[in-house]
């Protein structure tokens, strides 16, 4: 799974290649691409490591995998996302079997009998006939026939989403993440688009100040006036400049949250671009943009 920036607070999440395609557990190695369903969110995570789920229009991107689409291209489940702000970002993918492939390619079928551990959640996408997906848990029951098999597969029951979840959740916590059928991937992404856009407007602020009415440093005013007079704004811009490149490395070495902590420190630095508004044309208006925010 890849994550690419387009800019303008947008980020374009492409999922795993065709070939990472396979839920490892639970005998589910074995999983055809196009006997699976992935679903993409995207959660804003903060200082204290809570997380909120950015909600673009539908949260959840759900992607059902054809069998009519050409297998050999990578990164086929791919879709965009606008971020609200600048921040500290996680795209979490989960790849689901479908019913499907459960009841036809494994043999799980209500009425047939349970010959896996009981405690294990087989969990699936059920892709109806107008392309909607619901997500289903399939149960069990004691076989009242004391046959050798003590349980069979009683039936498909629905399951939220939310509640799938919050099992991942606790099976990560436990540590036995083989006993649901699901698989979880998770990815990081910095976005800090708006903090380079206020940097590039105050170097262009002192670029026309250089420039004047005669090109670069023709009889432009800073090539006369003395450079105290622009100190402040030179400053500001070195800062700017200074934390955007702090930033990059620690997102090169997986620092997120330093990264984070320099973010929020300059966007609320004394309103050091209080007079920029950041729009997708990055004009300039009135009203600050606090350097992060999407407009």
């Amino acid at each position: 799974m890849t994550t690419e920036n387009l800019g303008n607070l947008t980020l374009r999440v492409n999922g795993p290649d065709v070939e990472e395609y396979a839920i490892t557990d639970f005998s589910l190695s074995n999983i055809p691409y196009d006997g699976a369903v992935s679903v993409h969110f995207v959660t804003k995570v903060n200082f204290d490591l809570t997380a909120e789920l950015v909600d673009n229009r539908s949260p959840y991107a759900i992607i059902i995998h054809n069998t009519g689409e050409d297998l050999t291209t990578r990164n086929v489940d791919s879709f965009d996302v606008d971020v609200p702000e600048d921040g500290y970002y996680e795209i979490v993918t989960l790849i689901f079997p479908t019913t499907t492939f459960i009841e036809d390619g494994l043999g799980f079928t209500p009425g047939s009998p349970v010959t896996s551990n009981l405690n294990t959640n087989i969990i699936a996408a059920e892709v109806k006939e107008d392309n909607s997906v619901c997500f289903k848990t399939l149960t069990h029951a004691q076989d009242t026939d004391a046959g050798y098999y003590e349980h069979i597969w009683t039936g498909w029951e629905d399951i939220a989403l939310n509640d799938i979840l919050v099992m991942l959740e606790e099976a990560e916590e436990s540590g036995i993440q083989e006993d649901i059928t699901v698989c979880k991937q998770t990815q990081s992404a910095f976005v800090y688009d708006n903090l380079y856009k206020c940097y590039i407007s105050k170097a262009n602020d002192l670029l026309n100040i250089y420039s004047g009415d005669s090109g670069f440093c023709g009889t432009g005013s800073m090539c006369k006036d003395s450079l105290n007079k622009y100190k402040s704004e030179i400053q500001i811009r070195d800062y700017l400049w200074m934390a955007i490149n702090v930033i990059k490395y620690c997102i090169q070495n997986c620092q997120y949250l330093k990264a984070l902590k320099i973010l929020n420190c300059v966007s609320t630095c004394a309103g050091i671009c209080s007079d920029i508004k950041i729009t997708k044309s990055n004009t300039k208006t009135s009203k600050g943009c606090g350097c992060s925010k999407r407009p």
